[in-house]
């Protein structure tokens, strides 16, 4: 249940040096290292039909026991950002005796917490979060590493005999926890850092008008604002010599690693954008200026980390005067909308994505229990590791 603190305090760091972190070499853009409890704790259109009954808190009860089969399964719960997606999987992991793996590609920062609205202190200790502030964000972490790290906290949950529930909006670390990475080489820190001075240098629309020169296919799953994504790319082909899209076009029948069942939450358009529009406020006049102060006080203000988080650029602005407080929260709420978009565009392209009618978190959890009880299921549904065609 992500929720912003009613008052901030923050308390400054010394100025940081990504020595200091574990980080390692890799194929990751900046490794990050667990936590030592970091291990063990850490929305699209629907396809017509009618709205289910909502259920009640005692049918949630009821539903428990029956949803329970087939435990090795994962369970996700997907959508874009502001849909409620950590409130439904908190109900989830509650029914079934869960733990929730975070797949969001913000929430594995330290530090920066209220402009990713994680989940609450309180939350955490009802139930079990993984893959929450893990790292440091001096750099950015990779599909690639978030895999590493979602694998032994899956192994973890797995072995006190309890459920997976994975809960996030990042489609592409699912994807790749689900169904792995293709087989790409190791980042070279050489070779990215000339591409990543370009990024600086020129923009990411630079480098947006490089890739569709070099793979028009690859440049169009890309967010043309997209650094980190556009940066990778150019990098694969300077390895290569290959097109991105057709290594990834390689690895699209790669049999799945987890067997899977992912719920996309379905949030009527105008109440999501009003939503972001409030938790957009609710983060500006909550201390997200003071949060920004502090990382920038410690030499933390342009790490990739942030640069690619909606909202801290936009504060950062602010607080040097290149930007009114009014024009940043209109700029955030903007560009969180357009994250939404990107996030159902990815989620429609996924063919086993079981669409939730109910959008409200109680309803929305007793109708994927609900699902998960039934005997019968769409083959479409299921993601298995035995019956993959």
């Amino acid at each position: 249940m992500k929720k912003l603190p009613e008052k901030a305090r923050f308390i400054c760091a010394r100025q940081t040096d990504s020595s200091k972190f574990g980080l390692s070499s890799g194929e990751n853009e900046s490794p990050c290292v667990l936590d030592s409890d970091a291990a063990a704790s850490a929305d699209f259109l629907s396809p017509s039909g009618t709205v289910s009954k909502r259920k009640s808190s005692a049918d949630l009860s009821m539903l428990r026991n029956e949803s329970a089969q087939d435990g090795d399964t994962l369970i996700a719960v997907v959508g874009p950002t502001a849909s409620g997606k950590s409130d439904v999987a908190m109900k989830i992991a509650l029914a079934l005796n869960g733990e929730i793996v975070s797949c969001d590609s913000q929430d594995v920062y330290r530090r920066l917490d209220i402009g990713t609205a994680k989940p609450t202190a309180s939350d955490r200790t009802l139930v079990p979060h993984h893959l929450i502030d893990v790292c440091e964000p001096v750099g950015q972490m990779s599909a690639g590493e978030y895999v590493r790290l979602a694998d032994r906290a899956i192994a973890d949950i797995r072995s006190r005999e309890r459920r997976v529930v994975i809960a996030g909006g990042t489609g592409l670390w699912l994807r790749a926890l689900i169904f792995g990475m293709a087989e790409i080489p190791e980042s070279r820190p050489e070779v990215r850092a000339v591409i990543e001075e370009d990024l600086r240098r020129f923009g990411a629309e630079a480098l947006y008008q490089k890739l569709l020169k070099i793979d028009p296919a690859a440049a169009e799953k890309i967010d043309r604002n997209n650094g980190v994504r556009l940066v990778r790319a150019l990098e694969i082909f300077q390895l290569t010599g290959r097109p991105p899209s057709a290594i990834w076009a390689e690895h699209a029948f790669k049999k799945p690693r987890y067997a899977a069942r992912v719920f996309a939450l379905n949030p009527p358009r105008d109440a999501l954008y009003e939503r972001i529009a409030r938790r957009t406020e609710a983060m500006f006049s909550g201390g997200l200026l003071d949060e920004v102060r502090c990382l920038e006080s410690d030499g933390l203000a342009d790490s990739p980390a942030l640069r690619n988080a909606i909202g801290y650029p936009q504060a950062l602005a602010v607080i040097r005067r290149e930007m009114s407080l009014e024009s940043a929260v209109a700029e955030t709420t903007k560009f969180s909308r357009r994250y939404a978009k990107r996030q159902w565009t990815w989620f429609r392209a996924e063919k086993s994505v079981e669409w939730l009618h109910e959008t409200e978190p109680e309803a929305a959890a007793a109708e994927i229990l609900s699902r998960l009880s039934e005997q019968s299921v769409p083959k479409k549904n299921i993601i298995s590791t035995t019956s993959f065609e």
